[in-house]
């Protein structure tokens, strides 16, 4: 499980849209697969997560230029402000030979005013 380092901020009445770029975790011409899950960690349900998916065409994850199948995307809403939540992504990937990798990461949303 990884740990992203940037925590992205909404608003608490806002929808942020999220962007993981995963080009750096795929094998040679590996793609990713389909989303198994995004959820929030630590025991509460303040955040509602909407339309996860691998993204079909190339999308700019911080100035950089992702191709098809190399990042998920998600929509995130709700939340108290002033809170920084965890939430669980779970991934896999269309590898055969020795089989699909699932990456678990974990990424921080604080929600602000």
């Amino acid at each position: 499980m990884a740990l992203a380092q940037e925590i992205g901020v909404k608003g608490a009445d806002g929808i942020r849209n999220v962007a993981i770029d995963y080009t750096l975790k795929l094998d040679a011409d590996e793609l990713l697969g389909s989303v198994q899950g995004v959820s929030e960690l630590g025991g509460t349900s303040d955040l509602s997560f909407s339309n996860s998916q691998v993204n079909s065409s190339a999308i700019v994850v911080n100035d950089r230029n992702v191709p098809p199948s190399h990042a998920v995307q998600f929509g995130v809403s709700g939340g108290v402000p002033d809170t920084t939540y965890r939430v669980k992504v779970l991934v896999n990937t269309d590898a055969t030979v020795p089989g699909a990798q699932l990456f678990d990461d974990i990424i921080r949303i604080k929600v602000v005013d």
